[in-house]
């Protein structure tokens, strides 16, 4: 018997799917990506920060021309974002040395605008002015002369320098609201102004020790941590 030849069997259909491998339509960036508020590359704690800095001005211009009462509130409005923007930057994780660099800038700038002004009107006395300005003219003198050597300077505030702070946000809000009262208490700003004095001298000699030790030590080599 001759061996019966098996018939091929018929070419089965191919059953895989071609699937298109076109990528999904790409979604707008949201300012709330990854929980973090950024827009343009800039963390709202910079933004808020740097509308502080704008302020100054307006500040300066509301004086001037003797709104004493805007002036107020717009001082007010600046001092609460200062605690707003510091508590964004560590709720949304968004700190960084230059957003460290500008808050610090806008607070000092702020200030001496409200200072130089209302001295420059006699409100204040001129010497607490030239002090004030003196103290920050040291302070940011030093930080370029410190980078200038190679240290390594990071921005975190002191308690010197914290009390200090305060009390001269509490002697520009107590001159502004008895220019906008129409108050005239020397008492409280005479004790106000030697409060500001105490505490300017004694927080700008400590910062300038802490300077004088971050110099000596970046130019032996060593790193130095900023006040």
């Amino acid at each position: 018997m001759t061996p019966t030849s098996a018939k091929p069997a018929p070419a089965r259909p191919d059953s895989t799917r071609v699937v298109s491998a076109s990528p999904p339509p790409l979604k707008a960036a949201s300012p709330t990506a990854n929980g973090r508020l950024v827009w343009l590359g800039v963390g709202l704690p910079n933004i808020i920060s740097f509308a502080r800095l704008l302020s100054a001005p307006f500040c300066i211009w509301l004086l001037v021309i003797e709104a004493y009462g805007a002036a107020f509130v717009l001082f007010l409005l600046a001092g609460l974002t200062d605690a707003l923007d510091g508590y964004l930057a560590k709720r949304l994780d968004l700190r960084s040395e230059f957003g460290a660099y500008l808050d610090a800038v806008a607070d000092k700038l702020l200030l001496a605008s409200v200072f130089v002004t209302l001295g420059w009107q006699g409100h204040l006395p001129l010497w607490i002015v030239i002090l004030v300005i003196f103290r920050d003219f040291i302070i940011v003198g030093g930080c370029m002369l410190i980078h200038l050597v190679g240290g390594k300077l990071v921005i975190r505030p002191t308690l010197s320098g914290k009390a200090t702070a305060a009390a001269q946000v509490a002697l520009a809000v107590a001159g502004l609201a008895q220019l906008w009262l129409g108050i005239d208490d020397r008492i409280v700003i005479d004790l106000l102004v030697w409060t500001v004095a105490a505490a300017t001298v004694l927080s700008g000699a400590h910062y300038l020790v802490v300077g004088l030790r971050l110099v000596y030590g970046a130019s032996d080599g060593a790193t130095g941590a900023g006040p």
